[in-house]
């Protein structure tokens, strides 16, 4: 393996002479508003008309970035697609950003073009978006009551490591044969695709089918995807051993023994050894590690965008994403409408507290997974709605953990929660599937239809528990059994079905609508226009789906946008409620929601 190499410094720098001004009482340490946060701000994707040719992609893309405000000349092209990112000068924020995707979409070769910005996780950070989901207050699906019975089936998490592949029929549950058992495969074959925050050493993932070389980093941009475990509040380290052990750890306890020593895992001494074990749902599968997060707070769907190009073009069969944010992305849904059309299935992450499903998981190309728990219930955190396909278990599931605090890296396992472990599982079962069936067969029968003929069965031969909401909680529980024994017989009657326009519930034409439960398309234009005087903003944004998205930026970072909007929405007095709408909000807050919305709908 390759070693990583410590940056040294050939001098020392001489200290500053200048002196700081001291910050005068009351001055602001934070940005002014979502608007102005520099720190969010990645560049600006946009993608070149087919008109272009492709011997001239490069250089309209450099003639294109000329033409915008506070762009740089620094280019990425996305591989195999028409997307370019370019970067933005120091000091830009998100505001500029939008300014930059509008100047874009005038130019005569763009086709698309939307700001690349951090946006919030797959995880709600209360500290960092506050007031959110006490200003939702949707009621979510209530966990069962735990009783002796369902403990006496097998399935208490506190003792069994295996109890979520009893649950998903992976295993034998002791009436019925399991998924290994017909297939003894065991995913051998499949290649998944693993975006998340990389690979560690860990020894429940650490083998030969962990094909750490066949990855990337698109956090820290090498070759080498491996997690460095960075203790910092704000961060998610070893999310992705976590995950990758889901999906992909041998089957039972590993071998006694010391853990393999490398200079850049465990320079500083050995790692804990861990007690219990994971077993992942496919045993005999490859997984290729991409890492393009260290945080389950912010998201960078750049990033995702990247990965999924990536493990398009290289052939992975099965690619497992146990993350997402809250905004939509016109690259990333491209990308994802790409992958599914190469024969690639995709397996998503509803969210975690959220009310809502989160992206890419919302798209429909995307197999949505909502977490349930060990007593056949709903995890209570997890997100709920029309767009969830089916659960599967995602609390107290037994996974790898991965940490280093003061420098000492700890290696251990133990239950945890999350709908990216229910994603982790079915993915896993994807795996299993295509190598029951033949991955390669597969693919030449179904084609671009692959993934929607295995959401179809997924669905049709899941476990409807007693009282499942299969409204909101999606078709049922996996049942990994039932599913390789479906027949695939009428081949053209599953590429029927897996075309079938999805039954979703009516979404309003605006993204941030989901962020008022209950108000009406009509009454959120009312509002609009009660706030910023003007009748034509709720036509405007209709027709705009960028300044729609500035909005929604807007609305998801200020509380104070959204009550005041909310209240001018529900109080039904139409263009005079501008006054009543901001009535609970200090001075001070009221003038900055009125220039901001402002802003937005200049």
């Amino acid at each position: 393996m390759s070693t990583r190499r410590k940056r040294t410094s050939t001098a020392k720098r001489k200290p500053s002479k200048r002196r700081r001004a001291p910050r005068k009482s009351g001055a602001r340490a934070r940005p002014a508003g979502p608007l102005d946060d520099t720190e969010l701000v990645e560049g600006v994707l946009f993608a070149l008309k087919r008109t272009v040719a492709e011997s001239d992609l490069d250089a309209t893309a450099s003639a294109v970035a000329a033409s915008a405000p506070r762009l740089t000349t620094r280019l990425e092209r996305m591989e195999g697609t028409r997307w370019f990112l370019v970067r933005m000068r120091k000091g830009s924020t998100p505001a500029h950003a939008f300014a930059a995707a509008r100047a874009l979409l005038g130019h005569r070769h763009v086709r698309l073009a939307e700001p690349a910005l951090l946006v919030p996780g797959i995880t709600l950070d209360p500290t960092a978006y506050p007031g959110l989901a006490a200003d939702l207050g949707v009621p979510r699906a209530q966990p069962a009551r735990r009783t002796a019975r369902a403990f006496t089936a097998g399935l208490n998490p506190a003792v069994d490591c295996e109890w979520s592949l009893k649950l998903a029929r992976v295993l034998d549950d002791g009436a019925t044969p399991g998924a290994w058992s017909i297939s003894p495969s065991r995913g051998a074959g499949v290649v998944v695709g693993h975006p998340d925050t990389g690979y560690t050493m860990h020894d429940e993932v650490w083998s030969h089918r962990l094909r750490w070389r066949d990855g990337w980093n698109y956090v820290e941009m090498n070759a080498d995807p491996f997690d460095p475990l960075h203790d910092r509040i704000d961060k998610h380290p070893g999310h992705g051993t976590g995950t990758s052990s889901v999906i992909m750890s041998d089957a039972g306890d590993p071998p006694a023994g010391e853990l393999p020593v490398e200079p850049k895992a465990l320079a500083d001494g050995r790692a804990q050894r861990p007690t219990g074990f994971v077993s992942g749902t496919a045993p005999a599968a490859a997984l290729v590690p991409l890492r393009v997060k260290e945080s389950v707070i912010h998201f960078s769907f750049t990033n995702l965008v990247k990965a999924l190009t990536f493990a398009t073009v290289r052939g992975h069969h099965v690619v497992s994403m146990s993350l997402g944010g809250l905004v939509g992305s016109d690259a990333l849904k491209e990308a994802v409408n790409h992958a599914v059309a190469k024969g690639t299935i995709l397996v998503a992450a509803a969210g975690n507290v959220l009310p809502w499903v989160i992206y890419p998981a919302a798209y429909p190309a995307t197999l949505c997974l909502g977490a349930c728990n060990a007593q056949r219930a709903m995890w209570k955190d997890s997100a709920t709605g029309s767009r969830v396909d089916v659960s599967a278990p995602g609390e107290d599931v037994w996974a790898a953990r991965a940490r280093r605090v003061r420098g000492v890296t700890t290696y251990q396992v133990g239950p945890a929660s999350g709908t990216s472990l229910s994603t982790a599982t079915t993915a896993g079962i994807a795996a299993l599937w295509l190598a029951h069936h033949g991955v390669d067969r597969m693919r030449r029968t179904f084609g671009a239809d692959l993934a929607g003929v295995f959401r179809v069965l997924l669905q049709d031969t899941a476990q409807v528990p007693a009282d499942w909401d299969t409204g909101r909680w999606g078709a049922g529980i996996v049942d990994a059994a039932a599913l390789l024994r479906a027949s695939l017989d009428d081949v053209e009657g599953l590429k029927r079905r897996a075309r079938a326009p999805r039954a979703f519930a009516a979404a309003s034409a605006w993204s941030f609508a989901e962020l008022f439960p209950g108000v009406t398309p009509g009454a959120l234009e009312d509002g609009i226009t009660a706030m910023v005087q003007s009748k034509a903003a709720g036509r405007r944004l209709v027709r705009d789906r960028l300044l729609a998205r500035e909005l929604h930026w807007l609305l998801l970072h200020d509380a104070d946008a959204r009550r005041s909007l909310r209240a001018a929405a529900t109080s039904g007095a139409g263009r005079g409620v501008v006054a009543t709408a901001a009535a609970g909000l200090p001075p001070a807050s009221k003038r900055r929601v009125s220039t901001a919305l402002q802003q937005v709908l200049r």
